[in-house]
């Protein structure tokens, strides 16, 4: 096994000769004999050399053949990390290059924005005029209103004059479908009025109905003691082509109930229309009844039925 020597010699250890010397190596002939042989001129010269010197030699050079070893690892680390370095200044000079292409998008978007405030710039400028037109218009609204108001103060106090001569008007609706099964008078809900005494009323009102099996029913209008005097007329009719009914129109110049009574013919929806002008002497309630005249005849009093009361006098 060679070992570098110096000068360019070679020292080998075993127990036979180097196959390939050359002058100026050392052989050391490590079997029984111990004998240190020198290369010259073609010839192995034997060296008397005292085992313990050679050893120490020999140490000397593994020693100094480890420290070339530790100093080419040293050299290899030392290149992995000048490599390391110079793909971290790669990185680092293709990142300035991306950091200089953002500031360079970063610069357009810049102007970009810059042009884009202008414009705004120029239509908050727009709406400025438009804010003080428009203030103009309001102020000149307002001085409208203020007209309307006093327009409207003067309508007020002839409307509250002719209200407390007139008094309002009373509509009562029925808002939802009402039946009546039974063979006795039965108010129908929701059509009824309260009349002031010593006043003048028009009264009008419509009953829409409809029967499940045709047969007769008798409409009136009534109401609590002391009926007010005056004059009306309920008349029937039909409000789907085909519906026929035997009608009666009915006139009263002085008392109560007001009366109609209907036969119908079909199942049909009909209707009973009312109108009157009565005079009270005494407070009294305005009602609507029916009342059917025939067995399993069911009444169906439809929505949109009202009664309506308006003082006139």
């Amino acid at each position: 096994m060679p070992r570098p020597g110096s000068g360019g010699s070679e020292v080998y250890f075993g127990t036979t000769a180097p196959l390939s010397p050359s002058n100026g190596d050392f052989w050391y002939d490590n079997s029984s004999t111990g004998v240190l042989n020198f290369r010259r001129e073609g010839s192995w010269l034997a060296v008397a050399v005292a085992t313990a010197d050679f050893n120490t030699l020999s140490n000397a050079v593994s020693v100094l053949s480890n420290n070339v070893s530790v100093l080419s690892q040293a050299v290899s680390v030392i290149s992995q990390a000048q490599s390391a370095v110079s793909q971290a200044l790669s990185v680092l000079s293709n990142s300035v290059s991306v950091l200089s292409q953002a500031v360079s998008v970063l610069s357009q978007s810049v102007s970009v924005l810059s042009n884009s405030v202008s414009v705004l710039s120029q239509a908050v400028s727009v709406l400025s005029q438009a804010h003080s037109a428009l203030s103009q218009a309001v102020s000149a609204l307002s001085v409208t209103h203020d007209t309307l108001s006093q327009a409207h103060s003067v309508l007020s106090n002839i409307v509250s004059v002719i209200s407390a001569g007139l008094g309002g008007v009373q509509l009562k609706v029925v808002a939802g479908t009402q039946l009546i099964s039974a063979l006795v008078t039965t108010a129908i809900s929701g059509m009824s009025a309260v009349l002031a005494a010593g006043a003048t009323y028009q009264i009008d009102g419509n009953i829409i109905y409809n029967m499940s099996v045709a047969g007769g029913v008798i409409f009136n209008i009534s109401g609590t003691t002391s009926a007010p005097t005056g004059a009306a007329r309920m008349q029937a009719a039909t409000l789907v082509a085909g519906g026929s009914l035997s009608a009666r129109e009915w006139a009263n110049q002085q008392g109560f109930p007001w009366v109609c009574s209907v036969s119908p013919t079909t199942v049909s929806i009909f209707t009973v229309k009312l109108d009157a002008v009565v005079k009270t002497s005494a407070a009294f309630t305005l009602q609507a009844f029916a009342l059917l005249s025939g067995a399993g005849t069911d009444l169906n009093i439809r929505i949109g039925s009202y009664l309506r009361a308006f003082k006139i006098a």
